[in-house]
């Protein structure tokens, strides 16, 4: 008897609207930015001293390589300064 009081006891607290339940975290695959300096009236070629959170994105690359290979071209085609960075970059947070 007190085996079927203790489960029946047990599935109400998992229905019970103030239990949490499992927790399931995922966490999205890192993916790599190509970002563009913010460029203003003072800075026409882009102003570098801006935060992360502020520069433009341009696109986005599965590996950090493919990222890399494309700075020299993207730069020479936006005329502005331009990085690559990580998705899970804590600076890209706006503040």
């Amino acid at each position: 008897m007190a085996l079927l009081l203790a489960i029946a006891m047990a599935g109400c607290v998992a229905y019970h609207r103030y239990f949490p339940g499992p927790t399931v975290e995922t966490k999205l695959p890192r993916v790599w930015f190509l970002v563009a300096a913010p460029f203003s009236r003072e800075f026409p070629r882009g102003n570098i001293e801006e935060p992360l959170s502020a520069w433009s994105m341009v696109t986005t690359y599965d590996t950090d390589g493919a990222c890399d290979a494309s700075l020299f071209e993207a730069e020479n085609q936006l005329q502005r300064p331009v990085q690559c960075v990580a998705s899970d970059d804590p600076r890209l947070a706006k503040n």
